[in-house]
């Protein structure tokens, strides 16, 4: 029987050793622990230090959430982690100060992931730094549904004269850069992030139908992907296909390395 009791002590030693007391945590942490390594990595790292390979092509730097270098996440609440979280994409002009801007070179993960989910990843956030915010409640009734975003309507730029065509382009151009930040994820002739794929011959390889369906529901076409859905309104994603059907770069694009 001691032989028994040793063994199994052994073995939950291991186990707490092994998972950093994982095996103890809340199941609401864990959950957002696996969603912050899966969607969030990236750019705040893995541990939260805001070092994480696409750091370096970020302007503003990815933050530390374990208020290692600055306090910052410590002495917000817990609704303004989720706020960030759960926040629709606008523009600083048109914006007031008091509310408390984010640029979206963080994405909005409003259209992307359930409300219980986003609840766990600021149970999770809420374990990497001090802070005095107390325990997210679970116990009032979260939805698990993910947002299910759907395109129906058909699209053609063909059908658009040349100075209509050239207008939506610049529309376009300003969304991808200034309003949507594209480039915190994505490279144009080697300027930009490297989280997803090199943009710069996208009106050469893609299909413009493809594109718009992709930027304005992309989970409708592949569910897992790290793609955020931001929740683009019909002419907002018209409007970049068109920018994005103009970039013919005649340059060979190497597959970004992931340190």
């Amino acid at each position: 029987m001691k032989q028994l009791i040793g063994w199994a002590v052994a073995v939950l030693a291991i186990m707490v050793g092994v998972g950093g007391c994982s095996f103890f945590q809340d199941p609401h942490v864990t959950k957002g622990r696996e969603l912050f390594q899966y969607y969030c990595i990236h750019c705040h790292g893995p541990k939260g230090k805001g070092d994480g390979f696409n750091a370096k092509f970020l302007d503003p730097h990815p933050r530390d959430l374990t208020d290692s270098r600055e306090e910052y996440i410590g002495p917000q609440t817990n609704e303004e982690i989720y706020a960030t979280l759960s926040r629709d994409i606008v523009e600083e002009k048109d914006t007031k100060p008091e509310d408390n801007w984010v640029p979206a070179i963080m994405p909005t993960f409003k259209y992307t992931l359930s409300d219980e989910e986003r609840w766990s990843i600021v149970a999770y956030v809420r374990t990497l730094q001090k802070n005095e915010a107390g325990k997210v409640d679970f116990s009032k009734p979260l939805s698990t549904e993910r947002h299910a975003a759907q395109v129906t309507a058909k699209i053609s730029l063909a059908d658009y004269k040349p100075d209509q065509l050239k207008a939506l382009e610049e529309k376009g151009a300003h969304l991808y850069r200034s309003k949507f930040v594209c480039s915190s994820c994505h490279a144009i002739d080697e300027k930009g992030g490297h989280v997803g794929p090199d943009l710069s011959r996208s009106g050469i390889r893609l299909n413009p139908w493809w594109v718009y369906r992709w930027i304005k529901a992309p989970q409708s076409i592949k569910r897992d992907t790290k793609m955020p859905n931001f929740g683009l309104s019909d002419d907002e994603a018209l409007a970049i296909t068109a920018y994005l059907s103009t970039l013919r770069s005649d340059k060979t694009i190497e597959p970004p390395t992931k340190e």
